[in-house]
């Protein structure tokens, strides 16, 4: 057997144990009574609650990540890539469109396959636990903007990387520096272009909350531009919060 190949085979178990036993680790140190340190100041059954929800999630995970497995080890064993190559290469193409056709079946396979393991995060388990705000609509919407930016981005790049490889022996050295460029525009066109697809940004009127922020901004010396209100209740009920 190649040692390549039994390197990632290796390497892919291995991530998946670990994680496995993390997750087991974590599962054991579960209680469902309040620490005493706790007891006055947080609420018992919201504490019980939040236990039940990381432990129905942990196991979950166990689940998720044991059908990652087996797919992967399955397509790898079967040399279901070197098929999907093989058909990808039938149509006559040239390399790139050849490489983009390869990549665009394994991505959408991918995504119908865990489809329904998101479906039962978000609408069984996330429902079950008062979280979801999110509606099939909403799903169905999000699923098809992430389809369409990794049209006009996803496959660009793609494209990029493959004619790297297809004129250069040293394209890693071209594919560093491009992933180091997106690295740094990348963040700008999230803000500006992506994000805003998903959610509404209203800026933040002025007042107590706005001048604390920016005070405290200017006190650690962070160049602290515009502050956005975020529907990010939209889609769920967690708290959260970002800066970029």
């Amino acid at each position: 057997m190649n040692v390549f190949l039994i390197i990632i085979i290796g390497t892919i178990i291995f991530e998946y144990i670990l994680n496995f036993m993390s997750r087991q680790l974590n599962l054991k140190s579960l209680t469902m009574m309040l620490p005493k340190e706790f007891v006055g100041f947080y609420d018992e059954k919201k504490y019980e609650k939040s236990q039940n929800y990381t432990r129905i999630n942990s196991k979950f995970e166990h689940v998720s990540s044991t059908f990652n497995l087996i797919l992967i080890l399955s397509v790898i064993y079967f040399e279901l890539f070197d098929t999907l190559d093989q058909y990808a290469r039938s149509f006559g193409y040239s390399p790139i469109i050849t490489g983009l056709i390869f990549f665009s079946i394994i991505i959408i396979i991918k995504d119908i396959l865990l489809t329904p393991f998101n479906l039962y995060s978000i609408f069984i388990i996330e429902e079950k636990f008062g979280f979801n705000k999110s509606t099939p609509k909403i799903y169905i919407m999000d699923k098809l903007k992430s389809y369409f930016l990794l049209l006009i981005l996803g496959l660009p790049i793609i494209s990029l990387i493959l004619y790297f490889f297809e004129v250069s022996n040293n394209a890693w050295l071209y594919i560093w520096a491009l992933m180091s460029l997106l690295s740094v525009i990348m963040p700008k066109i999230y803000t500006q272009f992506i994000a805003p697809m998903f959610n509404q940004f209203t800026p933040l009127q002025d007042g107590k909350l706005k001048d604390s922020i920016t005070a405290y901004a200017n006190d650690v010396d962070f160049p602290l531009t515009e502050i956005y209100v975020v529907d990010g209740s939209k889609r769920s009920s967690h708290s959260n919060a970002y800066f970029t």
